[in-house]
C-alpha cells in the first residue's frame, strides 16, 4: 500500500470496499442477521452510559460479525488483516456526547436495509452508514469522502487492486506560501496549493479558487473529481485543482493581481499547456486568468495562450465559456428528465438554488422551453418564487442592477434556504457544497436533483433521498460542460458558439447515455458515473504497463 494511504484514510477505504461486498452478499441471501442483534444492544448500552471504550468494542464486534456472516473466508481474512487499524478506527473517537444516542439506530437501519433483499440499496445504506460514522467522529473530510467513494466504485468496476491504489493517490501536491498585500495596508502570509491528481491520460486540468476556508483536503478531493469528470466525458486530461486560503474581499485589485502573479511564479515549474492547465474557480475569473497567463509567458519568454483557460476573449478565450457550464447543466437536466418522466412530460417545475453565473445561464437555457418553467431561484441575499414561472429576464436584470434577485419584480419573496424545499419537480443546487444534508433532504419536494455545484448533496443526504426514490445526477456529470469548453479553448477551437455548443452537448449526451445504461433504474447515478470514469482512467494506467 502506498504511503499516501497509511493510517485512517486507508482503513476507511478498505472498510468500505470489504463491507460493501459483504453487505451485497448478505442482502442477496439475508441469512443469520439476528446474530447482529447482541452487538447492537451493546452499542445502545455503551452509548447510554457514555462508555467510549465499550462502544468501540461493540462497534468493532458488529462490523466484524457482519463481514463473517457473508460466509467468504477471503473477505473475512482481508477484514481481520486490518487488525490494529480497525481498532484505531473505532477507538479514535472525537464524537460529541450528543451524537452517541443515535448510533444503535444507525446500525439497526443498516440491518433493515440488508434484510430488504435489495443488494444495491443495502450497499448505499452501508456506504452512507460508514461515512456518517466518520462525520460524527469529527469534522467532515472531503478527501476521505472522495477516497472512500472512489475505492468503492473502483472495486465494483473490477479495477485491479494495485491500479486502483495508484489512481486514488495524487501524483503531486505542491504547497506554496505567498505574501498578500491587504487593502488595509497590512501584509499576510497565505498558503496556496496545486494538486495534480492523475497525469496518465494527459496534462492536469482544473480551476484555482480563492477562499478563506480552502484546505489541502478540499483541493485534493476536487482534483480527484476532475480526473473522474474528464474521464467520464472522454477528455484527454487528468484532474488538477488549485486553491489559495484567503478572503479576496480583503484585497483591492492591485493586491489580487500581485497575489495571482506570485502564486503562478512559485508554481511555474509544474504548469504549462502539456503539464497543468489552470482555469477559474470560486472567486476567480477572466481577470485573474489574464494575470496568470501574462505571468507564465513572461517567465517562459514565449507565447503560452493554452496554458490557461477561462481567459478574456481578447487573449484567446472562448466566447461562450461563461455560459458553458450552465448550458451544459441544462442539457444534462433535459436528458435525465426525459429518462425519468418520458419525452412528453411537462412543463416540469425547476428550482435553482444559486443564481450566480451557472444558475443564470441555466435559467437562460430553460427560458422559453415549453418542457420546463423556472419557479424558484435564490442567491445569498434572498429568493423569489412563482408556481406559474418566474420571468428570467427580470431576474437577470435585478442581479445586474442590485446584485441580487431579492427585489426582482417577478414572483413573491421567500427565504433563501426555503428554495431547497420549494414545490418543484427538479431541484438544481448551483451555489456551494454540502447544502443538502440529511435534514435538508427530508424537506426536498423534487423528484430529480441535478448537482450544478460541486458536492451539494452530502452522503447522509443522498441516503435519505435514495430512500424516497429521488434521483440525484452527480456533479461530475452535471457540470462537466465547463471543462468541455476549457478543452475547446485549450485546443484553440473557435468554430462559433453554435457549433461548439453542439459538440459540447454531444459529449454530454454520450456520457449521460452510458451512465443510464449502467444504472437504468436511475438509482445511485453517482456510483455508476464513478465506475465508468475510474474504469476509463484505469485503462490508461494499464496501457502504460501498470498493474
Amino acid at each position: 500500500m502506498t504511503e499516501a494511504f497509511e493510517g485512517r484514510e486507508a482503513g476507511i477505504g478498505i472498510r468500505l470496499a470489504v463491507e460493501a461486498e459483504a453487505v451485497r452478499r448478505l442482502a442477496t441471501e439475508a441469512r443469520g442477521l439476528t446474530a447482529l442483534g447482541p452487538a447492537i444492544d451493546r452499542i445502545d448500552e455503551a452509548a447510554r452510559l457514555r462508555d467510549r471504550v465499550a462502544l468501540a468494542e461493540a462497534e468493532l464486534e458488529f462490523h466484524t460479525n457482519l463481514v463473517e456472516l457473508a460466509g467468504d473466508r477471503f473477505l473475512t481474512a482481508d477484514y481481520r488483516a486490518m487488525g490494529d487499524r480497525l481498532q484505531r478506527i473505532f477507538s479514535d473517537d472525537g464524537r460529541s456526547l450528543s451524537t452517541l444516542d443515535g448510533l444503535a439506530d444507525m446500525h439497526r437501519a443498516l440491518v433493515r436495509a440488508i434484510a430488504s433483499g435489495e443488494p444495491d440499496a443495502a450497499v448505499r445504506e452501508m456506504r452512507a452508514h460508514v461515512l456518517d460514522e466518520e462525520r460524527l467522529a469529527g469534522p467532515a473530510d472531503p478527501w476521505l469522502d472522495a477516497v472512500a467513494r472512489g475505492r468503492l466504485a473502483g472495486a465494483a468496476a473490477g479495477v485491479e487492486h494495485a491500479v486502483l491504489e495508484r489512481l486514488l493517490a495524487p501524483d503531486r501536491c505542491v504547497e506554496v506560501h505567498v505574501s498578500a498585500q491587504l487593502a488595509d495596508g497590512t501584509t499576510a502570509i497565505v498558503t496556496g496549493w496545486r494538486v495534480q491528481h492523475d497525469l496518465a491520460v494527459g496534462p492536469a486540468k482544473g480551476g484555482t479558487r480563492l477562499h478563506p476556508s480552502t484546505t489541502l483536503a478540499e483541493v485534493k478531493a476536487l482534483a480527484m473529481t476532475m480526473t473522474w469528470k474528464c474521464a467520464l466525458v472522454g477528455l484527454p486530461f487528468g484532474g488538477g485543482k488549485g486553491g489559495i486560503r484567503i478572503d479576496p474581499a480583503r484585497m483591492d485589485e492591485r493586491g489580487r493581481r500581485r497575489l495571482i502573479r506570485d502564486y503562478v511564479t512559485l508554481l511555474a515549474p509544474v504548469l504549462g499547456p502539456e503539464r497543468d492547465i489552470i482555469a477559474p474557480d470560486v472567486n476567480s475569473g477572466e481577470r485573474e486568468m489574464a494575470w496568470a497567463v501574462d505571468r507564465l509567458e513572461a517567465l517562459s519568454g514565449r507565447s503560452m495562450p493554452n496554458a490557461v483557460t477561462g481567459k478574456p476573449v481578447a487573449l484567446g478565450g472562448l466566447a461562450g465559456r461563461r455560459a458553458a457550464t450552465g448550458h451544459g447543466v441544462a442539457a444534462v437536466l433535459r436528458r435525465f428528465a426525459s429518462a425519468r418522466w418520458g419525452r412528453e412530460a411537462g412543463p416540469l417545475r425547476v428550482a435553482i438554488a444559486g443564481f450566480g453565473n451557472v444558475g443564470q445561464h441555466l435559467a437562460e437555457a430553460l427560458d422559453g422551453d415549453p418542457g420546463f418553467r423556472v419557479v424558484a431561484v435564490s442567491d445569498a441575499a434572498g429568493a423569489r418564487y412563482d408556481e406559474r414561472g418566474l420571468a428570467v429576464d427580470a431576474l437577470r436584470a435585478a442581479v445586474a442592477r442590485d446584485g441580487t434577485v431579492a427585489g426582482a419584480p417577478t414572483g413573491r419573496p421567500m427565504e433563501r434556504d426555503a428554495v431547497l424545499a420549494a414545490p418543484c419537480d427538479v431541484l438544481v443546487p448551483a451555489a456551494v457544497g454540502g447544502v443538502i444534508d440529511a435534514d435538508a433532504a427530508d424537506a426536498v419536494q423534487a423528484s430529480l436533483i441535478v448537482e450544478a455545484a460541486n458536492g451539494p448533496v452530502t452522503a447522509a443526504g443522498e441516503r435519505r433521498l435514495a430512500a424516497r426514490d429521488v434521483t440525484v445526477v452527480p456533479d461530475l456529470l452535471a457540470n462537466a460542460g465547463g471543462v468541455i469548453a476549457s478543452y475547446f479553448e485549450w485546443r484553440r477551437l473557435h468554430e462559433g458558439d453554435r457549433e461548439l455548443a453542439r459538440r459540447r452537448d454531444a459529449l454530454l449526451a454520450e456520457a449521460c447515455d452510458r451512465v443510464i445504461e449502467r444504472a437504468p433504474d436511475l438509482a445511485d447515478l453517482r456510483q455508476a458515473s464513478l465506475q465508468l470514469a475510474i474504469d476509463r482512467a484505469a485503462a490508461a494506467h494499464l496501457a502504460r504497463g501498470a498493474g
